[in-house]
């Protein structure tokens, strides 16, 4: 018996990634993770305002810490308020901002460390909560007055 597998389609539309972010600034930047635009050919972002999904274009990444900047070519967006991590210290609060609305009780956590030197580069300036609230990469870590501290990474 012969098997014939048949030539793959000419476009296939795959879904790659799936993943978060902030917007942070009202001319449409956004911050998400590496990871999830990596090789991306489309990155379609869901605007939380009910306007639906535009695309965006990936203006920068930082593939060693994981971040991302992403751009909509959209307006009057209402971005985040952001704090100097400078002031954040051991022992605040921070909240995992995506389902702060849903279960806040679940996504909150202590500064544990600053300045973690993380993999093998030695790289700093990350802040660890306890216990580690990245259930979902590339959302916003807020302090308790509703301010981003960081971008969730490491999922």
């Amino acid at each position: 018996m012969k098997t014939t597998i048949p030539p793959p389609p000419s476009h296939i539309h795959q879904e790659q990634s799936l993943g978060s972010g902030v917007i942070v600034s009202a001319d449409g930047y956004i911050l998400s993770n590496y990871h999830v635009v990596e090789g991306a050919d489309e990155v379609k972002v869901g605007l939380p305002d009910g306007r639906g999904d535009v695309m965006a274009k990936v203006i920068g990444t930082d593939p060693a810490t994981d971040i991302a900047v992403l751009k909509v070519p959209v307006t009057n967006l209402t971005a985040v308020t952001m704090t100097d991590t400078d002031n954040v210290q051991v022992g605040d609060v921070v909240l995992r901002g995506q389902s702060v609305r849903r279960r806040a009780d679940g996504d909150k956590g202590i500064v544990s460390a600053l300045d973690e030197a993380v993999w093998s580069g030695g790289l700093r300036d990350f802040i660890q909560p306890t216990p580690r609230l990245i259930r979902h990469s590339g959302g916003p870590l807020i302090d308790t007055e509703g301010r981003l501290v960081g971008i969730n990474t490491f999922i």
